[in-house]
């Protein structure tokens, strides 16, 4: 319906389709692959398999495939995706990749075009044969305090291309980046700078207060982290990363009415 209602409200706009190569992902590999056919819009070449084979294991972090291909020479940033975001940046001819989270891990896209009239996202799913589509407008729903993550990858010719185009509170989601890649190599106290200059940047940004909570769980404070991240649940019910947190904490501090409440949540919203 929504749909429909677009292409008779949108009389004129371009279906916009970059040029890029298609690829299948095997298992636990759909980053790798949205990455390639990402990258492949803009003529810039990557095999699935060269970045596989380095960092993918249970699936593929993101912090660790943007330091893989910063290590080779490629500008890479990680952004906040809204609907003009993904407008701009198709318009300009960047191809980006698409996060969709999960409670066991989540599924990586790529975002390779726009219907301007019937307000979607022309989207390579690595797990599926043909091109699908996403509604522009799902976007802009609050569905997590990081949003709707995304990253792209363009040679350093076009990295002044990319910058400008960003908000400025992509930081935040680079920062929440930065904190899985120095928690693995280094443990929750070498994260405190991270989380720290991120509050005091931008102290309202509702991703600021999800680092600092996901620090306090890390460092073993569960029950301070555990007021804050109840607080963030109820305005992001649906965000699974933040479910996942709150039940972790919950464990920790024994508040099994809690935990049952989390998941009680979950099945009555899915009910309805």
């Amino acid at each position: 319906r929504t749909l429909v209602a677009n292409l008779r409200k949108n009389t004129a706009g371009r279906r916009i389709r970059l040029p890029f190569q298609r690829t299948i992902q095997k298992h636990d590999t759909c980053l790798p692959a949205s990455l390639s056919a990402a990258m492949s819009a803009g003529g810039l070449t990557v095999a699935v398999d060269d970045i596989a084979t380095e960092v993918t294991f249970g699936g593929t972090p993101d912090w660790a495939a943007a330091a893989w291909l910063r290590d080779r020479a490629f500008h890479v940033r990680a952004f906040t995706v809204t609907s003009g975001l993904a407008i701009r940046l198709i318009h300009h001819r960047i191809a980006f990749v698409l996060f969709w989270d999960a409670e066991e891990g989540g599924h990586a896209v790529a975002v390779v075009g726009l219907d301007e009239r019937a307000g979607t996202l022309l989207v390579h799913d690595p797990s599926m044969l043909r091109t699908t589509e996403y509604l522009l407008t799902i976007l802009d729903q609050r569905s997590s305090p990081l949003g709707f993550r995304g990253m792209a990858v363009v040679g350093q010719d076009r990295s002044a291309d990319l910058d400008a185009l960003l908000p400025p509170d992509s930081a935040v989601v680079e920062a929440a980046q930065d904190y899985g890649r120095v928690l693995a190599a280094h443990g929750p106290s070498a994260t405190v700078p991270i989380v720290a200059d991120v509050v005091e940047r931008f102290p309202s940004h509702p991703g600021g207060r999800y680092l600092q909570a996901v620090r306090l769980l890390d460092a073993g404070q569960a029950g301070q982290a555990q007021q804050e991240l109840l607080e963030l649940l109820q305005e992001y019910p649906d965000a699974p990363a933040v479910r996942v947190k709150v039940m972790a904490a919950c464990r920790a501090i024994g508040n099994l009415a809690g935990l049952r409440q989390v998941l009680a949540d979950i099945v009555e919203r899915g009910v309805l």
